[in-house]
């Protein structure tokens, strides 16, 4: 008798993971993607939104509004007081998160 071929969903692998205790893998998020971009500054309101200061592949850095496309398939998101998270609209697996550079407390 052939041994029968099961193919589970993304949801019920990762429910299945859960149930024998074993960690999920976390979604994986291209590289080469999130390096094309840098946070140079935030203005964001509790809620999320406002603007970002953001460089796409080098380039001079231009304000972003939440909800705007920064570059093809990848849009603003969301905002907090010192990171941006990029992705899609409506988000998905490979959403990303921008984080400015610490202070430097010297100065």
């Amino acid at each position: 008798m052939p041994a029968a071929s099961v193919g589970l969903s993304s949801d019920a692998s990762a429910h299945s993971a859960r149930v024998w205790g074993v960690a999920a893998a976390a979604p994986q998020v291209s590289v080469g993607l999130s390096t094309r971009f840098q946070l140079w500054g935030v203005v964001a309101s509790a809620s999320g939104q406002g603007s970002a200061l953001i460089s796409v592949d080098g380039q001079p850095p231009k304000a972003f509004r939440v909800g705007q496309v920064v570059s093809e398939g990848v849009t603003l998101l969301k905002l907090g007081p010192r990171q941006a998270s990029l992705g899609p609209p409506g988000g998905g697996a490979e959403t990303f998160t921008l984080s400015l550079q610490a202070l430097d407390k010297a100065l």
